[in-house]
């Protein structure tokens, strides 16, 4: 077989540990499962389309970040068209991009596919997205980043060193941004009083 015929084959005993883990998942929280008269199917994936570009918004700046995210009903046509826009854009350069920059597509598809249980699609619960969902989604997006930067900074003279001080001040911020949020999770009423301030109508 071929070289990409063995990358697949070598996949299958992941793909059929996933079914098997989706399986229990669902069996163990059935009852939280949502029917498809609660959510129309339309609506459903609107709200995924949405938290994909959501989850990758406070992945850049995780500003408002909550517990508990209430369910939306009602969205505004621009901003379903601009999420639709940008994951079909990346989407195809990614597609593009496979031969010379195949760790776009990689990493765009570990994104999405990872996120699939979780989207919305079928429902959980009442709660739409909650943000401990992007941890292993995000290593998708980073493999990108990562790479691409690479790549980047081989060409550059100073590139390693323009890199690592990047990467200390980005770091820097995570830091701060960290210690900022864990203000908020002190105890349950500095936790839900930032939750209302964020969502002033959550239930």
């Amino acid at each position: 077989p071929s070289s990409v015929h063995r990358l697949l084959l070598e996949k299958i005993p992941f793909l059929i540990l996933s079914i098997i883990t989706c399986v229990l998942t669902l069996r163990a929280a059935r009852r939280l499962v949502q029917p498809l008269a609660s959510y129309a199917f339309l609506p459903r994936v609107i709200n995924a389309l949405l938290t994909y570009v959501r989850y990758i918004e406070k992945m850049v700046w995780p500003k408002n970040m909550i517990p508990v995210y209430p369910a939306e009903l009602r969205w505004s046509g621009a901003e379903v068209l601009m999420a639709g826009l940008f994951v079909a854009v990346v989407t195809i350069a990614a597609l593009r991009l496979w031969k010379t920059r195949p760790f776009w597509l990689v990493g765009w598809l570990w994104y999405l596919g990872i996120l699939v249980p979780v989207i919305g699609l079928v429902q959980v619960g009442a709660n739409p997205m909650g943000d401990h969902n992007t941890y292993l989604p995000a290593i998708g997006i980073f493999i990108i980043i990562c790479w691409e930067a690479g790549d980047m900074a081989a060409d550059w003279r100073y590139g390693r060193a323009i890199l690592g001080t990047m990467a200390a001040l980005v770091l820097g911020a995570c830091l701060v941004v960290s210690h900022q949020q864990l203000q908020y999770w002190r105890n349950p009423v500095a936790l839900f009083t930032h939750n209302i301030a964020v969502t002033p109508n959550s239930p």
